[in-house]
């Protein structure tokens, strides 16, 4: 894959799996206010409100993305959850309803759901749509 036209920026507060996806970026949230080194960007740098985090949590990332994210040569760009990224349409054969929460713990299982694939299905959702938001789901059966 060439220079990605989308990028999800994944908001992470504490060590966990990062996808090596090239069109995820990782970030830091409340780096200001944290002892955590997670290797990765944090929202404390440039203009940002990273102090707030404590009040605003994943706003300020948004804000730093808004201020700071380097946007000019995307396309689409969208803000993910460490542990909350897009799933294929039902039928990927990914994972169960009962598996969902339990699923991405390692790299080797997040790396299964965040695929060039993923990126082609979100890439074309954005084409003929504005935004793309989550279906609700009951994860309990």
């Amino acid at each position: 894959m060439s220079a990605p036209d989308l990028k999800l920026f994944a908001a992470f507060h504490k060590p966990f799996p990062q996808p090596e996806a090239e069109y995820v970026i990782s970030l830091h949230g409340g780096k200001s206010l944290s002892n955590e080194i997670l290797g990765m960007q944090g929202d404390d740098t440039g203009h940002h409100i990273s102090h707030l985090n404590a009040t605003y949590s994943e706003l300020t990332i948004l804000y730093w993305i808004w201020k700071n994210g380097n946007r000019d040569d995307l396309k689409y760009w969208g803000l993910v959850h460490y542990r909350r990224y897009f799933c294929l349409d039902k039928g990927a054969g990914v994972f169960t309803r009962k598996k969902i929460y339990n699923y991405c713990q390692s790299a080797v299982q997040l790396n299964e759901v965040v695929t060039h694939k993923l990126y082609d299905q979100l890439y074309q959702s954005l084409e003929s749509n504005d935004v793309i938001l989550p279906r609700k789901m009951n994860n309990y059966k």
